[in-house]
């Protein structure tokens, strides 16, 4: 779920809060039984550790199966929690 995302975000926050409102775009290679091979992210808050740390969570994430492998993207907002 979004609760490892909110953490990546809360931390990030805590050192730099200027990131708020920051984009974070995604790409996930989806293999078989939907699981993220690769994740990458990109943007200009993606470098350091709150990329990393996007990426791992992204990576655990389950996403929709398919018969053949597929990407998928999309965009991240960096917000607190609650916002």
């Amino acid at each position: 779920g979004h609760s490892s995302l909110d953490k990546c975000y809360a931390k990030a926050l805590k050192k730099s809060p200027e990131l708020a409102g920051g984009r974070l775009k995604i790409t996930v290679d989806v293999a078989d039984k939907g699981k993220a091979s690769t994740v990458e992210i990109s943007g200009p808050e993606s470098d350091g550790k709150l990329g990393k740390c996007v990426q791992k969570a992204l990576k655990k994430w389950k996403y929709p199966r398919q018969k053949d492998d597929y990407k998928t993207t999309f965009t991240l907002t960096v917000k607190a929690k609650g916002e």
